[in-house]
This record gives C-alpha cells, structure tokens and sequence, in this order.
C-alpha cells in the first residue's frame, strides 16, 4: 500500500512542533558547547603565546595589557559594556530574555584576552552569557516563556562543556539565574547541559579544567574539622563580596584610562609578589589536591609557615579579581572563588597537620573548600556540591561536600542577605523578591498598549478650535502641545463645561488658559514597573507617554493590567 507524501510531511510537521522545544534545547547545547570549547583553546593558545615567547622580565605585565586591549574591544569595537550573570537576570526579567547577538562572540573575544594574558578571572561568566545569547537568539520566535528556558538552556550548557558537569550546569540555571522548574523545562535543560558536556569530552579527548585523582575515603571522625572549614569558607566569602564592592566604589569614579592604569598597578604588584595568583590558577588547585604544591613552594616570598603562605595568597588572589573585574576585564567568580577554597581547605588541613602529622587528609580539605567558597560567594551550594563532585569524576566526599557546602550558604545568608549578582540587580532597581512581577511586566512593550486616537490641540489655539476637535473625538481627553509637538497640558471636558455654552468666549479664550499642566507622564523608554509605580503614585486612570518631550499616546491603568494578566498566562 503507498503512503501519501503530503500526508507524510504532515506527520513529520506535527511531530516537530511538538518536539520543537526540546530540537531547540539540544541545538543550542551543541553551539554552546561547541563556543566554551573554542573559548578554552582560546584562551589556551593566546596563555601559551605570551608565556612561552615573551621574555620573564614582562610576565608580570601581561594581566594590564591584556586588560587594556579587553578594554580597547568593549570600548571601540563593540562600544558596549561587558556583561555580568547579573544582566542575564536583567535580560530575563526587564527585556523579555532578549539578548543582543553580538554577546554570542563578544565575551569569547574578550574573556580570551583578559584570561588568556593571565588576568584573574574564570572562563564561566563569559560562557554562561554566550550561551544564553546563542539560546536566546534561537528563539526568537518562541513565547517568552520557552525563550527563558532557552537563554537557561544555553547558559547550562557552557558552563557543563566548561567544567564537564553537566548536572552542575543544570544546577547552575536553577540556582543562579533563578530558572523556575517545572518537569516540561527539565528535559529540554538536561538535554543542553548534556549536549554541551559531550561537545567537551569528545572534542578535547576528556579534557577538564580541575582534574583530582586522588582522593581519600570520607573519614565520619573528622566531622568537627569541617564544621570548622564551613566556618573558615564562609569568613573567605565575605571577605571577598566585601572586597569587590569596595573595589567597585573605589574604581567607578575614574575614567576609563586611569582606571586601567590604578589596576594594572595593581596586578603588576600581586603578580610580582604571587604570580601564582593569576589567570584562572587550575594549575595550582590540582598541585594542592595531590600533595604537591610545588606552585606555591616557588611563590612563597616569605618565610613563614605554608598555610600562612596560603591566606597571603587567598587575600592576593581576591584583590587580583577585583582589580581585574572592576575595571573592565571580561570573567567570571567561579575559577577565582575554588581557588581561594582550594587555598582555604588545604591552609585548615595543613596548620592541623603541623600540629599532628597525619591528622587530615590536605587534598580531601582542599576539595570541600572549594566547595565551600564556592557556594559562599554564588549562593548556589548545590551547584558547589555537585561541580566539585562531577570535576573529582565522584562521589567519594557527597558528605563533606553537602555539610561544608550547606552550613558554608547558611552562616553567609544570614549575614548578607543576598549575593553579589543579586545585588547588582537591586542597585539596577530590580527587586529579586518580586522577581515574577518582573518576568511579566518585561514581556509587555509599552509601544504595544498606546492609545493613538486623542485628538491634540495646540497651546496657542482658541477656545472656537477646541469645540472642533471636541466634535470630531471620541475621547473626553485633549493633549495640548507646543508648535514642536512637545506635551505640555491636557483639557477635559470637565474642565471646560461652563466655557462650552458661552459663544462669546470662543475667539478671545486661549487653551492654554484652560489647561492643567501635566504632573505625571510616562518616557517611552521607562520599564513597566516605573509605568506601574507611576499608575500607583498618580492614582491616574490615564496617562499621557512623551517620547522626548514629545507627545505619543495615552497609556490606561485598565490596558495596562489586562496585558499583565495576559502576560501572567505565560509565566
């Protein structure tokens, strides 16, 4: 029996639409995987370039002219700022999870310069919004709703193909960018991080960045120590949130040269002292893990015990990503976060060990405080948890792991409420708490609820040109405006009902003698959420939308709460 063709493609076309979300997840966790893999041979040929070719006498330099030329891109090229996790969650909540499409290449190019010439940052921030862009440019043509599961998808997926976890991926889009889960948005986002974490195993032969074979049994008797390294983690986290926004107020100010110069300084001087603090320090992490830090052993400019060594190097290597962040370089926390553990847990373990020899072992300490920091400064323990459990290729140390990671957020949460990118976004007049509200008032364009059909009125006009306009509207509003077009008042016909029945007024009364001045308008380019704060404020049922000055439209209190309800349908 023949099949027919068009009833073939039928079927075909049908059974696309339905898994057309999940063909999307995987598409954009194959890009985004094959982008973090690009983007770490990026930065591996660009490190390899300017370390082995470039004289000694220069190596402490590299971090500022790979800052200046990071710079020079953001600036003169993409003449844009660099992006942060913090404006993903700006993009999902306030600009309907659109991401401009040169953020697909630009943060490769420019992490690759800030990292690769050894600036202190990681490789995940960067790869997390390249990947969000390439999900979100995908789906352009989807609701908002699919579009943010996308822009997850797509962040999961770099940082899985990043670290070669792909539940920590996963995790991340949940933990970090706040992704609400529901058990249609788990397939598709497994499937990307999964995509994305094949892209690196395949593509660089297993390959990851933090790699520890050896590790030790958990020991149930060394409980109270790691109740002590939660502690230890979680006064590093502060110290470094604290830090970072003291270097955020300290370099704002300055213009964007002398900024550079104060942070090239500043990196010329760590890197001086401790060049083992620069770049992404994976090197040196998997050097402690294994007992043989002889990273450090060559840095160490004092003579003084080596878990001393390590918090010099801890509070070295926390005022190197600053100067790097804060000033312009394109990166991320997560590599400079496990370093600082790294340091931390091996720093507990070792000063015991001098004590007692043989009391702890230093690479187990040196694994769980990575953890611990980790999920102290992102306020994401699970992530911590499960990347330092998928990097180890194990599951030896989960208890430590849970333990140091839990109690590490708890302690952390209590004495700031939220993380550094959540902060950011506070600053930026984004509420977290109201974060909903936010994801439906960013579908809704303000341009798409304009009421056109107000006929205007010019100041100038007489009281005989304003009963004309009344005979042919529809609407008891008048918008007065200037010859320019600027708005400048409003007539109703409240306020001029006495007026209307004296014919001897009609050519000597002007209407700018009959109208109110505006007191609240709207900007076009104001966020929802200011439109709704000034709907509250002016307790107006409309109100008039100026672009410049200029008049365009009305907005309605009722136009404007029916799309949210529309909108809410979708969230």
């Amino acid at each position: 029996m023949r099949q027919d063709p068009e009833n073939n493609d039928g079927v075909i076309a049908r059974s696309f639409a339905r898994h057309r979300l999940l063909f999307l997840a995987v598409l954009t966790g194959l890009t985004a995987g094959l982008a973090a893999v690009s983007l770490k041979i990026l930065v591996h040929l660009v490190s390899g370039i300017s370390t082995n070719r470039l004289p000694g006498s220069v190596f402490s330099f590299l971090p500022a002219a790979g800052l200046l030329l990071t710079i020079v891109f953001t600036r003169f090229v993409l003449r844009a700022q660099p992006g942060t996790t913090a404006d993903i969650l700006v993009t999902i909540v306030q600009r309907s999870s659109v991401v401009e499409r040169f953020k697909m290449i630009s943060h490769l190019v420019g992490s690759a310069l800030t990292v690769g010439l050894l600036g202190s940052a990681g490789l995940e921030s960067p790869i997390a919004i390249t990947g969000a862009a390439i999900g979100s440019n995908l789906g352009r043509n989807v609701n908002y709703k699919e579009r943010t599961l996308l822009l997850s998808c797509g962040a999961a997926a770099g940082i899985a193909a990043v670290f070669n976890a792909p539940v920590a991926g996963m995790l991340f889009a949940i933990e970090v960018l706040l992704l609400d889960v529901s058990l249609s948005s788990i397939i598709p986002l497994v499937a990307a991080a999964v995509t994305g974490s094949l892209c690196s195993i395949v593509l660089q032969q297993n390959e990851i960045l933090f790699e520890f074979p050896r590790i030790q049994h958990f020991d149930y008797r060394n409980i109270p120590f790691y109740f002590i390294l939660a502690l230890f983690c979680s006064m590093i986290s502060l110290l470094y949130s604290g830090i970072m926004r003291l270097a955020q107020r300290f370099l704002s100010p300055f213009p964007w040269l002398l900024k550079w110069g104060v942070a090239g300084l500043i990196l010329w001087a760590v890197g001086s002292i401790a060049p083992v603090v620069l770049g992404e320090g994976s090197r040196a992490i998997a050097g402690l893990t294994q007992g043989l830090p002889r990273e450090f052993f060559h840095s160490i400019p004092l003579p003084v015990p080596f878990a001393v060594a390590l918090c010099i190097f801890v509070v070295l290597k926390i005022i190197a990503t600053a100067a790097t962040l804060k000033s312009g370089g394109i990166g991320g926390n997560f590599a400079p976060s496990l370093f600082v553990g790294a340091c931390a847990g091996f720093a507990l373990a070792n000063a015991f060990n001098a004590a007692h020899p043989g009391l702890l072992p230093e690479g187990n300490f040196t694994i769980v405080g990575m953890a611990g920091t980790l999920s102290g400064v992102m306020y994401a323990p699970l992530t911590a948890v499960f990347l330092i459990a998928e990097a180890t290729g194990g599951y030896t140390l989960m208890v430590p792991l849970l333990l140091v990671s839990a109690l590490t957020h708890v302690i952390v949460i209590q004495l700031r409420s939220h993380s550094m990118e959540l902060s950011e976004l506070e600053e930026q007049g984004v509420n977290p708490t109201r974060r909903r509200d936010a994801q439906i008032l960013g579908q809704i364009r303000l341009g798409d609820l304009l009421e056109k059909d107000f006929v205007t009125v010019f100041e100038d006009a007489k009281l005989r040109d304003l009963i004309g306009a009344i005979a042919i509207s529809r609407r008891n509003l008048f918008p007065v405006v200037t010859s320019s077009g600027d708005l400048v008042g409003i007539v109703t016909l409240n306020d001029i009902r006495d007026q209307i029945f004296k014919s001897e007024l009609y050519d000597s009364q002007f209407v700018r003698d009959l109208m109110v001045p505006i007191r609240q308008s709207i900007d076009i380019n104001d966020s929802m959420q200011m439109a709704m704060d000034k709907f509250d404020h002016s307790g107006a049922w409309n109100l008039p939308v100026v672009e410049s000055k200029r008049y365009a439209g009305f907005v309605s209190r009722s136009r404007l709460f029916a799309a949210y309800r529309e909108g809410a349908r979708s969230v």
